[in-house]
C-alpha cells in the first residue's frame, strides 16, 4: 500500500480513505457511522472480501445487518475470499485515479520553506537529504519549544538513538515527525556520561511510548 502512497492514520479526522474488510454487525454499526462521518470530505470507502461486499457466510446471522453499503456509501467494491493482490492492488489504484480525476492536486509551499520558517528561532542545521525527507539539527534545550511548533504540521512517528561510543563522547537522538509522504528527523546531540533529555509528554501526550524505549535501550533518563 505504501507503494501507492497509502498511509496508515490513527485518526478518522486524518484520513481520506475507509477500507472495510468484513460485515457490518449490530453493535458495529454506530461505530462505523461515527468514524465515517469524522472523515473530512472528500472520503473514499474500499469494500475488501466477499463479506463486505454482500456478508458472505455471515449473511442472515442474527446479529449481522449485511454489507457495508447497507450503512456508508462504497466506491470501490473488491471482491474475493480472500482477495487476490492483483484486485486489491487494482481497487486501490482505482480509488486514487478518482481522487486524482474529482480532486486535481493544487501547488502546495515547498517542506523544506515550511518547516524551516516553524523551527528557525532553534535549529542550527536544516536541509533536505531527498524530495520526502528534511533533516534539522538543534540543541537540547530548544527540544521542547520545536515540538510543540512542530504539532500543528505533523506527527510524532518515532524515536530512535544512537550511541556513538566513548571516543565520540555522545549520543545521537532523533525524533521523526511525519506528514503526508515527508518525513523530518529532529537530531539532538547529548553528551554520553550525562545522558539525559527533556520530556515531551506535556506538549506530545504519547511521547512517553517512544521515549520509554530511549531509557530501557541507551539508559537516557
Amino acid at each position: 500500500m505504501r507503494a501507492l502512497w497509502y498511509q496508515t492514520s490513527r485518526q478518522p479526522r486524518h484520513a481520506d480513505v475507509l477500507i472495510c474488510t468484513g460485515p457490518v454487525t449490530r453493535q458495529a454499526r454506530e461505530r462505523l457511522l461515527r468514524i465515517y462521518e469524522q472523515m473530512p470530505d472528500p472520503k473514499f470507502v474500499i469494500a475488501v472480501g466477499s463479506c463486505g461486499i454482500s456478508g458472505g457466510v455471515f449473511q442472515g446471522c442474527y446479529n449481522v445487518i449485511g454489507q457495508i453499503d447497507k450503512v456508508i456509501p462504497v466506491n470501490v467494491y473488491i471482491p474475493g475470499c480472500p482477495p487476490r493482490p492483483k484486485p486489491s492492488y487494482m481497487g486501490y489504484e482505482v480509488v486514487g485515479a478518482i481522487i486524482e480525476r474529482e480532486h486535481p492536486k493544487v501547488d502546495t509551499p515547498n517542506e523544506l520553506d515550511t518547516v524551516s520558517t516553524r523551527l528557525k528561532p532553534w535549529t542550527a542545521e536544516i536541509a533536505a537529504s531527498s524530495p520526502d525527507r528534511i533533516d534539522a539539527v538543534l540543541a537540547e534545550k530548544d527540544l521542547h519549544a520545536a515540538a510543540a511548533a512542530l504539532r500543528e504540521w505533523g506527527y510524532l512517528s518515532a524515536i530512535t538513538g544512537l550511541d556513538l561510543g566513548v571516543e565520540a563522547g555522545k549520543i545521537e537522538v532523533l525524533y521523526h515527525f511525519c506528514a503526508g509522504p515527508t518525513t523530518l528527523s529532529l537530531r539532538v546531540d547529548i553528551p554520553r556520561d550525562d545522558a539525559s533529555l527533556t520530556s515531551l509528554c506535556d506538549v506530545i501526550s504519547y511521547a512517553s511510548l517512544y521515549e520509554r524505549e530511549l531509557i530501557e535501550m541507551l539508559g537516557i533518563t
